[in-house]
C-alpha cells in the first residue's frame, strides 16, 4: 500500500466523519437499522418508546491503539434491562413531599411494608404446596375442553383457530425477532411473559374482554385513559400482563364451576404474580412506582371479587404504607386515573366489608354534572321528579328517589354535630313516614304501566331496603333479606345494561343497598363487578359526584353501626351453579 494512500486513510480517521462512523457503531442495532439518534441507554429511548419494545442491543467496538486498522466488531446480545414502566408515561421516580424528602431506601424502616411483604412470601410458600409450578404455569397445560370456555368478542366461539395459529407460531419461538418479519412475530416475544397458547388465550380473554367492564357498563367503553393509556402500557410491565392472565384463569375456573381457590392454574398464575411483586418490592427503585401500586390494586380486586377477606385487608395495609411512602395519592404522576382508581376500590371495599375508608382526601361538592348520573346520595341542582322526562323514568319513581334523597340528608345529618332528642324523634318519625309511603305505593304487580317498569319496581326494593336499615337502626346486611335481594335480582337484571348505562347514577343507587348483603351469595360477585365499574363510569363525567355520593354513603353505613356492631367475615368462595347471560 502506498504511502499517500495511508496518510489519506488517517487524515480520515481523524476527521469529523470518521468520528460520527464511530458514533453510528455504538448506537443499539435498532437505532442504527432505522437511522436514529441513539443516547447508548439501557435500553435507548428509541426503543422504549416503541411499542412492542424491540430488544435493544448493542455492537462492541474495539479500535486498535495504532488505529492502522480497521476496527474489529462483535455483536452482543445485551439481555433486556426493563426500566420501570412509569418511566415510559413521564412519571418521575423522585417522591417529595411539602417540607420533606421521603428516599425510597427507608421502605425497610416501615414495619408495616416489610410484614407485607413477608406476608407474600409466606402466601407463596403456601400456594406452592397445592399449585403448578412456574415451569408448568408457563406449559400449554390446558386441555380443549378448558379453552373451548371462552367465548371471544363477536359472539363467535374460535379458541380452536386461536389454537391452531398460536402452536404454530410455536415453532418459531427459537428465531430472532431481527430475522424475521415483524408480522410473523408472536407479540408475546415483546410482552415480557412466556409466549404459549395458554398465556396468549388468557391474556387475549383479558385485554379484549375483562378490560372493556373496568369503565363501561355494558362492556362497550369510550374513550378513557384506562383502555386506552393505561392498560397499553401496563401490557408490557410482566407483572402486570401475569396479573392480567391470573385474572382470566380465575373467570376460566368460575366458567367451568369451579371456584378459583380451587383451580390449580388459577393458583399457579397467582403464585408467580406474587413472586414477581415480592422482588419488585424488594427493589428500592421499583418499590413505589406506579407499576407496583397497580399490581396491589389488580390483586387486591381480584380477591375481594372472590370474597377472601383477610387477603384483601392484608393487601390494603401494604397499599396504604406504600403510598405512604410515595409522597400520597397525589404523587402518582399526571392524571388521576390510578389515584381515582385506588379511592373508587377503598369504597367499594367499604360498601362490602362495612368498614371505614383507608385513604383520607379532600371531598368537594359538586357544582355542576350532567344529569344523566343524578343519585339521591347528593343534593342536585333539580328534583328527580323536574328530571323525570330528560331520564325517561316515571313519576313513582323520580317520587321514590326524591323520598329518599330527603332521608338521606336528614340521617347523615346527625354526623355533623351533637343533635338533640326532640331533633332525633323527629327524624325517627319522618323515617317512619317515608317507609309506610313507600310502602304503601304499588308493587308493580297490576296495571298495564307499571307491571313491565322494571325501573320503578328496582328502586322501590332497594328504597323498603335503606328505609328498613334506618328506622331499625341496622346494618345494610341485615336489613336486605334473602327475600328481597331475590326480588330485586329477579327485578333488576330484566332491565338490559345498556339502559342501566343511560341512568348509572339510579343503577348504582340500587346496586348499594343490596351489595353489603348479597357479598356471601354466588352472584354477588357480578354486583360487586357492576357496582364498581358504574362509579368508574360515572367517574369519566364528574369525580366529585361519585366522590360525594360514596362518602354519603359510607356516612351512612357509619350512623347505622352505631346502634349495631357487625363483624364482617371472611366466607368460602362458592361458585355460580348457573351462568347469568344478562342482557346487554
Amino acid at each position: 500500500m502506498s504511502e499517500s494512500v495511508q496518510q489519506s486513510r488517517q487524515k480520515y480517521r481523524g476527521s469529523k466523519f470518521w468520528e460520527g462512523r464511530l458514533k453510528l457503531s455504538t448506537s443499539c442495532t435498532e437505532c442504527h437499522r432505522r437511522k436514529q439518534k441513539c443516547d447508548q441507554q439501557q435500553p435507548c429511548r428509541q426503543c422504549a418508546r416503541r411499542y412492542p419494545q424491540p430488544e435493544c442491543i448493542y455492537r462492541d467496538v474495539k479500535i486498535p491503539a495504532n488505529k492502522r486498522e480497521h476496527p474489529s466488531t462483535t455483536v452482543i446480545a445485551t439481555p433486556l434491562v426493563r426500566k420501570p414502566a412509569l418511566e415510559s408515561v413521564g412519571v418521575e421516580e423522585v417522591t417529595e413531599t411539602k417540607g420533606a424528602t421521603i428516599s425510597i431506601a427507608t421502605l425497610h424502616q416501615f414495619d408495616t411494608a416489610e410484614g407485607y411483604q413477608q406476608m407474600l412470601s409466606s402466601m407463596v410458600s403456601q400456594l406452592q404446596c397445592n399449585t403448578l409450578s412456574d415451569h408448568q404455569v408457563d406449559q400449554d397445560t390446558a386441555s380443549p375442553n378448558l379453552r373451548a370456555k371462552f367465548t371471544w368478542e363477536g359472539g363467535s366461539n374460535n379458541s380452536e383457530s386461536q389454537w391452531q395459529l398460536q402452536k404454530s407460531r410455536r415453532k418459531k419461538s427459537s428465531v430472532s425477532p431481527h430475522d424475521i418479519a415483524i408480522s410473523s412475530v408472536d407479540p408475546l416475544h415483546f410482552l415480557g411473559i412466556t409466549p404459549t397458547t395458554q398465556n396468549a388465550g388468557l391474556l387475549h380473554a383479558f385485554i379484549n374482554i375483562i378490560t372493556k367492564y373496568v369503565f363501561s357498563i355494558d362492556g362497550k367503553p369510550g374513550p378513557n385513559h384506562y383502555n386506552d393509556v393505561w392498560i397499553p402500557w401496563a401490557m408490557k410491565s410482566p407483572l402486570l400482563a401475569y396479573l392480567g392472565i391470573f385474572s382470566s384463569a380465575c373467570y376460566q375456573a368460575e366458567a367451568q364451576r369451579s371456584s378459583p381457590e380451587n383451580a390449580a392454574l388459577a393458583l399457579g398464575y397467582k403464585t408467580k404474580s406474587l413472586r414477581l411483586l415480592n422482588e419488585m418490592l424488594s427493589d428500592p427503585k421499583l418499590a413505589t412506582s406506579n407499576e407496583a401500586i397497580g399490581a396491589v390494586v389488580n390483586i387486591m380486586i381480584t380477591e375481594w371479587y372472590w370474597n377472601n377477606h383477610e387477603v384483601v385487608k392484608q393487601h390494603m395495609e401494604g397499599l396504604v404504607q406504600i403510598i405512604k411512602l410515595k409522597g400520597g395519592l397525589d404523587e402518582l404522576g399526571p392524571g388521576h386515573c390510578l389515584r381515582e382508581m385506588i379511592l373508587t376500590t377503598d369504597y367499594c371495599l367499604c360498601v362490602t366489608y362495612d368498614w371505614e375508608p383507608l385513604f383520607e382526601h379532600l371531598v368537594k361538592d359538586p357544582s355542576e354534572y350532567p344529569v344523566h348520573i343524578s343519585i339521591p346520595f347528593i343534593d342536585p341542582p333539580s328534583s328527580f321528579v323536574e328530571i323525570a322526562s330528560q331520564l325517561k323514568i316515571s313519576k313513582e319513581t323520580a317520587i321514590i328517589l326524591d323520598d329518599m334523597r330527603f332521608l338521606f340528608k336528614t340521617t347523615v345529618h346527625q354526623l355533623d354535630g351533637d343533635v338533640s332528642g326532640l331533633e332525633k324523634a323527629k327524624i325517627a318519625s319522618t323515617s317512619t313516614w317515608i317507609q309506610q309511603r313507600i310502602s304503601d305505593m304499588p308493587d308493580g304487580s297490576q296495571g298495564p304501566l307499571l307491571v313491565q317498569d322494571f325501573i320503578y319496581k328496582s328502586c322501590r326494593i332497594a328504597a323498603l331496603v335503606y328505609c328498613n336499615a334506618i328506622v331499625s337502626h341496622i346494618p345494610l346486611s341485615k336489613a336486605c333479606s334473602l327475600t328481597d335481594l331475590n326480588q330485586l335480582w329477579a327485578v333488576m337484571w330484566q332491565v338490559k345494561l345498556s339502559r342501566w348505562k343511560q341512568i348509572p347514577g339510579i343503577f348504582l343507587f340500587i346496586m348499594l343497598a343490596a351489595a353489603p348483603a348479597a357479598q356471601h351469595t354466588p352472584h354477588g360477585r357480578f354486583l360487586k363487578n357492576m357496582m364498581k365499574a358504574t362509579a368508574l363510569s360515572m367517574m369519566l363525567d364528574s369525580w366529585e359526584v361519585v366522590d360525594k355520593s360514596m362518602y354519603t354513603y359510607v356516612n351512612l353505613q357509619r350512623w347505622l353501626r352505631r346502634g349495631s356492631e357487625v363483624a364482617m367475615g371472611s366466607s368460602t368462595p362458592k361458585a355460580l351453579e348457573f351462568l347469568h347471560f344478562y342482557r346487554i
